[in-house]
């Protein structure tokens, strides 16, 4: 197996426990493996959503789908095409979206 096959092994692995570490969280995905089409073919598309906090001149990055929490919610999704506009929540509690420092990286699980 090559090195970039492995790697994308482990990042599909990596995706479907992604709910599994975060048992406070609602579970809003069904986990890569009951999705084998989409697993063997498909895109991980990782929204990476940076806010900026100006009083604490500090940034915070999340990547992580948080449904309970709307204000930092990423589009963080496993589909069968690649994102090309990233999804974040507009921010909230001094955090401001910062859409120079967000972005989408679709990985292609194929």
């Amino acid at each position: 197996m090559s090195p970039w096959r492995a790697w994308k092994n482990i990042v599909a692995a990596a995706a479907a426990s992604l709910t599994l570490a975060l048992p406070s969280v609602p579970a809003t995905a069904e986990p890569l493996s009951a999705k084998p089409s989409i697993a063997a073919s498909g895109y991980l598309n990782l929204h990476q959503c940076a806010y900026w906090n100006a009083n604490l001149g500090d940034y915070l990055t999340n990547m992580v789908p948080t449904p309970g929490e709307p204000a930092f919610n990423s589009g963080t999704k496993v589909s069968s095409s690649a994102d090309t506009q990233v999804a974040c929540g507009t921010g909230g509690y001094g955090w401001t979206l910062n859409t120079g420092f967000s972005r989408v990286y679709s990985i292609n699980l194929g």
